[in-house]
Parts: structure tokens; sequence; C-alpha cells
């Protein structure tokens, strides 16, 4: 822009959707029209727009569906070079994965017996064994696995729950890291960097919660794979006698969340009995491999639901396909373009790692033709010829979530 005067396209792909916004956001607040004045448009592929729940059991436990499904010998190789609370450790030194807890509450993720993206084929109701989406965690206290029982046997924690419970489990740093790089509501002094419509600036926005910037030619692509089952929600093991590793002492749960949420109360987020305090946390949860549940799509404790294999249809597509079409969330209206690509699949024997020019794969759909001819279409000028193209159900999930209302965020 500086250089000849013409707006710029910016490309992001998964997290760098949140990156991005975060700085256009932060921009547009300390210099109002910033964004009106140097983007044409913002390209996102694949955002975590919303966050994953993966974030939560990464930091929770070291685990996600990619570790639970390894089976056992692989699980044992994996486990042997980088065991599972060494994982748990590094993780939580990682802000991104802050960044990308879920947001927008049980609004979007709903509560402990329903979401909005539960499948139609149970009328948003909870499935055969009790099983709404809504339960981030299904967890059972003790350590043992059991079949399927009734609802009293397990413990069931909605989406701010299960985030209360990461960061009980996770310790102080956590804890900082993400009350640093969650968007967080902040009073605007308390916030940094000045504020928008009252609303402090935390590192990376809510988009439920803080809108698109005063920019009305400004136009924001979203193009996402469907069609791959995704993690959208995991049954638990909690062993609250388990030993921390750091010293080796008898850790009995942790204060600061409710009881249920954070497996027991009596101490300090991250500190054993003998009270010595571990930056990085205890280690008392497992996903519970040993859960399947075919009917309800668990494979290995791991609740399947549509999306990229990585992020859940929800999080790729709410937002775009809703949320920023709401006059809260996009004041100025700006211009929405949502694609969707359903997955297609296939081997290829000149370059056999990826999964082909039709892919909807999270990572793969970088080489997607047809999203390569968006892009192309959008830095030559011609991105007004784009429209919205929907092959899943986000209209029906969308439709259960009210963006519009200042209430429940």
């Amino acid at each position: 822009h500086k250089l000849h005067g013409e707006k710029v396209v910016i490309m992001t792909h998964s997290y760098g959707e949140n990156v991005v916004r975060a700085f256009y956001t932060w921009a547009d607040s300390n210099q109002p029209g910033w964004v009106e004045t140097h983007l044409d448009s913002v390209f996102n592929i694949a955002g975590s727009i919303l966050g994953v729940p993966k974030s939560i059991t990464a930091v929770l436990s070291g685990e996600m569906r990619d570790t639970a499904q390894l089976g056992a010998l692989s699980s044992f190789l994996a486990n042997g070079l980088i065991p599972t609370d060494a994982r748990a450790r590094l993780f939580r030194t990682w802000g991104s994965l802050m960044a990308m807890m879920p947001t927008g509450g049980t609004k979007v993720w709903g509560n402990a017996t329903w979401a909005p993206d539960d499948p139609a084929s149970i009328g948003g109701n909870a499935s055969s064994t009790g099983r709404s989406f809504g339960t981030m965690l299904e967890v059972r206290d003790g350590g043992v696995s059991a079949p399927p029982v009734e609802e009293a046997a397990t413990r069931k924690l909605d989406v701010r729950e299960a985030i209360a419970a990461a960061l009980a489990e996770a310790g102080p740093k956590a804890q900082e890291h993400y009350d640093a790089w969650q968007g967080l509501k902040l009073d605007a002094a308390a916030g940094g960097g000045g504020g928008v419509d009252g609303w402090g600036i935390a590192e990376y926005p809510d988009a439920t919660r803080t809108p698109l910037p005063n920019a009305p030619s400004f136009t924001l692509y979203c193009e996402y794979g469907v069609g791959i089952p995704t993690e959208r929600a995991y049954h638990y093991l909690h062993n609250s006698t388990a030993h921390a590793e750091m010293n080796s002492c008898v850790a009995v749960g942790s204060a600061g969340v409710s009881g249920d949420a954070a497996g027991g109360a009596g101490v300090a987020a991250g500190r054993d009995t003998c009270g010595v305090l571990d930056p990085y946390g205890m280690h008392h949860w497992r996903i519970d491999t040993a859960m399947n549940i075919p009917k309800d799509a668990v494979d290995c404790g791991v609740a399947m639901t549509q999306g990229d294999l990585t992020v859940p249809l929800l999080s790729l597509g709410a937002m775009p396909h809703a949320g920023w079409r709401t006059k809260r969330l996009n004041p100025a209206g700006c211009r929405i373009v949502s694609r969707e690509r359903v997955h297609k699949g296939t081997m290829m024997y000149s370059d056999p790692v990826r999964s082909g020019p039709e892919s909807g794969h999270h990572v793969d759909i970088m080489g997607n033709e047809g999203v390569l001819m968006d892009a192309l279409a959008v830095v030559c000028g011609h991105g007004h010829e784009l429209e919205d193209e929907v092959h899943s159900d986000i209209g029906r999930i969308t439709a259960n979530i009210d963006f519009e209302s200042e209430e429940g965020w």
C-alpha cells in the first residue's frame, strides 16, 4: 500500500486467522479507519475462528484424538519417546493453545445436555447414551474405565467447566497465559492498547464479542473443508490420587474452580499435598481410550463431528455464515463470503503424502485447486464474483445460536 497506493489482500490459514484478526482489530482500534484505508480483504483458509476443543485436552492431559487413536503399539512407542505428562507440560507453555481455547461459551458450544450442533437425527437432544456435544468432557472418577452406564455415574462438564478444569490442572503459568492470550472482555484501562466500544483489547479478541472494524469496503472470505470426522468432545478418566510428576507427592485437587470441574478442592491450583507449587501443574486426567460407542461416533474416547479433521464445523463456519452477518458483530456491513469445500481425498503417486487437488483436509486444503483459483480471483480484483457456497448443515446449526443478542456471552 505504501509503495503503490493499492489496498492489500492478506491470506491466512488456521491459527493465522486468529493472529491476523487480532492485528487488524488492534490497528483499527488505535487508528480508526486503518482497515478501510489499507486492506481490501482477508482470505481465510480453514480458520480456527472459535477455537478448537483439542486445545483443552492438550493442556489438560497432553492428549488429543491423534494420540488417543494411535493403537497399542504406536501409543507405546509415542509415550516411550515423549511421555504423556511431558507432552502436557510442554503444551502448557504454548501461548497458541491458550489463544485457541474455544470461545463463545455455552451459547456456541452448548451445555451439559444440549449443543447447537447436536445431530439433527436426535432432534437436538442428547443421544442414546445421554451424550450431547455440549458435554465437552464426560468424566468418570477413580481412573477406571467402564461401559456406558447411568448418567449419575459420570460428571458432565460444559465448555467453560472444561476450560476451568484444564487451567486448574495446568498450574499458575497456564492461567497467566490464558488471561493474556485469550480474547477476554476487559476494562478498557486494564486491557492495554485502547478499546472498541468499551471492550478492552486482549491479544486475541473473541469473535463472538468483538465486532469487525468499521470498514464498509472490506471483504472477509472464509474457505474451509467439510465432510471429515473431527474431534468435538471427550470421555475422560480422572484419578485424584495420581502422583504429581515433579515431586511424587499425592495431589488432591484444585481450587479456583468448582469442585466438579477441578476434580476436588482444598489446595491451590497446581499445588500438591507437600505444599510445593509446580508452575506447570499436575497430571490427574487421561482420555478414556477404551470408550467406543459407534452409534454415537465415539472412538477411543473421542466424540466425532463434522469438520476438516482438525477444526470442527462449528468453529470453521458459524461466524462467516451467521455471526459476522449481524449488526452487532459487523456494524459497518463488511462483505462476508463463506465457501465450503467437500473433502474428496485421492491418492496421487507423485504426491503420496497429501490427499489430492480436492482435499478438504485442514492442511491439504491449501493445495485445493478450487481454493487456489478463488485466491487468485481475489488478488486479481475479481473477488466480487465469488458467492457463498455451502454444502454442510451449518445453517441448521447457526439457527440455534442467537448472535444478535448481547446477552450470554
